[in-house]
């Protein structure tokens, strides 16, 4: 909940040491789901893309950024490598049929996205350029940011504001964690949100109120179960409200 903000409020800059929330710029949206899109298989394993851009619009994904990689004349963009990614950028469409011999390395087949730097409109065709299908690190990680009202909840608790930041386990397909919050105000619980880190995960929640010793105590007032149809950070709305 500390973006998106307007961005006639934070104007693009090629560095910044602000953050939006930290200037007390309105907040516009909400986020309330990501999604984490599966990997490519392979160069033409796109119809997950294609399909994510068709259904939600924009798409995240990372790539390795190297200029001697880029074509300046055709604003286009091919690395065959293995060196670890070091960019994000933004799938927002496709073309099938584009040519391969208009990168500077000829990669094996026609084919690129089309995307959007963050770099401001002065790079590439207005801010925008192509990136082969062939390219090894594009569609590694792929997410899909999606917004809400900002009304539709009035706080939000929680002790990771950074998002995913590392992770922690033991090698095991279930997994239970808990969290202990304390109301600001006489307030009705109304969601509970979480990661999944796979699509299809099954989840079970449980709601306890007044704890007297850890997250758990007496019996829950609320479970409520259910499974996620994709990887990522998902809002759960309760079946009932909370006092």
């Amino acid at each position: 909940w500390s973006g998106p903000v307007d961005e006639k409020d934070d104007p693009y800059r090629d560095s910044s040491t602000y953050l939006p929330d930290e200037l007390g710029l309105p907040i516009q949206k909400h986020v309330q789901e990501v999604i984490f899109l599966p990997a490519r298989q392979g160069p033409l394993d796109n119809n997950g893309i294609k399909s994510a851009i068709q259904k939600y619009g924009a798409i995240d994904t990372s790539i390795y950024y190297c200029p001697g990689y880029y074509s300046f004349t055709k604003y286009s963009y091919y690395y065959s490598g293995s060196s670890s990614i070091n960019h994000d950028v933004t799938i927002v469409g496709w073309d099938d049929s584009y040519d391969r011999n208009n990168f500077s390395q000829v990669p094996p087949g026609n084919g690129a996205f089309i995307v959007k730097n963050s770099r401001g409109t002065t790079f590439g065709e207005k801010g925008y350029f192509y990136v082969s299908y062939y390219d090894s690190r594009i569609g590694e990680r792929n997410t899909v940011f999606t917004a809400e009202s900002k009304d539709n909840y009035n706080n939000i608790y929680q002790y990771d504001p950074l998002g995913w930041t590392s992770s922690v386990g033991c090698n095991n397909p279930t997994y239970w964690g808990a969290n202990v919050f304390t109301a600001k105000s006489s307030e009705t619980l109304k969601a509970v949100s979480f990661y999944a880190t796979d699509s299809s995960s099954k989840y079970q929640i449980y709601i306890y109120t007044n704890p007297t010793s850890g997250p758990i105590s007496n019996n829950p007032v609320l479970t409520q179960n259910g499974t996620t149809s994709t990887a990522g950070y998902h809002t759960v709305k309760l079946s009932t409200g909370i006092p």
